[in-house]
């Protein structure tokens, strides 16, 4: 389809783009393929969320690398200020918490309800993720 003109960045009512199906789903081969055929990788939904938050959203660790590598922000911040940290935090998706630290994520950005990724931790019972960021704090 995308050889016969397939748009590759046709969004949806809310916003979604293949990109942003193929991310949430963790096809990443789909993902590799959309992003060789331009498809634009600073695109949100009506939420205003990137391709990363979603990736952060189903802890979907080696999209999420290739996101960043190609340059996605990661302090990207949602209609309600939550970034892909906020949300993997919240989440418990460990390993995509390591990857947006590691990457520079800034520990103590908050969201609209004034939630750093530590509250979304504790309050999601997430307690390997509440201790790194713990002692990423210190």
């Amino acid at each position: 389809m995308i050889n016969l003109g397939a748009d590759v960045d046709a969004s949806n009512n809310n916003g979604y783009t293949p990109l942003c199906y193929a991310v949430q789903d963790g096809y990443l081969e789909i993902v590799k393929l959309l992003l060789e055929r331009g498809a634009k990788l600073n695109v949100v939904t009506d939420k205003g969320n990137s391709p990363l938050h979603l990736a952060a959203l189903q802890g979907h660790l080696e999209v999420a690398r290739l996101l960043i590598k190609q340059g996605l922000d990661i302090e990207l911040k949602n209609t309600t200020n939550y970034t892909p940290l906020h949300i993997a935090a919240g989440k418990g998706h460990i390993e995509v918490v390591k990857l947006l630290i590691e990457k520079g994520a800034k520990l103590n950005v908050r969201t609209s309800n004034g939630n750093t990724p530590l509250h979304l931790a504790a309050y999601q019972g997430r307690l390997d993720v509440a201790k790194l960021l713990i002692q990423k704090k210190l």
